[in-house]
């Protein structure tokens, strides 16, 4: 058996909205929630109060807010796409013979990943991990 850690703080930095949207599709949100979400998270403006003066506008970049009450659920929907795939890919093992079938645990924002010793397997790792950071 084999494990590792991967560290999701800047997945968590760097997450796009195109693949929130692709997630809450995937996922079979309806159109009007995935609507309503996005208009929420999406290149929203900022203006400070600085000395009772509205200050001009500020653009946010396109990641998830620290603060923001949606970020932490969003991104869960959109990590938890790197646990499918190892399903999808059997890339999975057992404890003992009767234990549940794991590839991963998570740990606020750490993934502790775990799969066979064997070549095809790790190969097989390294795809759906590069697959994945591409893709968000």
């Amino acid at each position: 058996m084999v494990s590792f850690k991967v560290d999701m703080e800047q997945a968590y930095d760097s997450m796009s909205w195109n693949a929130l949207r692709n997630v809450l599709d995937y996922f079979n949100f309806p159109l009007k929630i995935t609507k309503l979400v996005m208009e929420c998270v999406e290149d929203p403006k900022y203006a400070l109060i600085i000395n009772g003066r509205y200050s001009s506008w500020i653009q946010a970049k396109s990641s998830f807010r620290q603060g923001c009450p949606l970020s932490p659920i969003l991104f869960i929907l959109c990590a938890q796409l790197l646990p499918i795939a190892f399903a999808q890919n059997s890339c999975v093992i057992r404890i003992n013979t009767n234990g549940p079938r794991i590839s991963h645990l998570l740990f606020a924002d750490d993934v502790v990943m775990f799969f066979e010793a064997n070549k095809n397997v790790v190969k097989k790792v390294k795809e759906i991990i590069y697959d994945f950071c591409n893709w968000i």
